[in-house]
């Protein structure tokens, strides 16, 4: 019986700590993939990413497969 309470409370004690990291998320990803009108992929096209709000702004290049993509961007719109 004590066992089992003490496995109680660590896996309280785990989802505690998971949950609490989770909800306190403050960053983000962008990513995609540039593409023409035909679905062509675009390479070293100029990408930016914007929150009017903050005047927060990141820029970046997309590679050769046309791929780009923003980390570690401040949560916002």
């Amino acid at each position: 019986m004590k066992k089992n309470f003490i496995r109680l409370v660590l896996l309280f004690g785990a989802l505690f700590v998971f949950t609490s990291v989770a909800l306190g998320q403050t960053t983000g990803t962008i990513s995609g993939t540039v593409q023409d009108q035909s679905g062509a992929v675009v390479a070293g096209a100029s990408v930016k990413a914007q929150n009017p709000a903050t005047s927060f702004t990141r820029e970046t290049t997309s590679g050769t497969n046309g791929f780009y993509r923003f980390d570690q961007l401040p949560v916002g719109t």
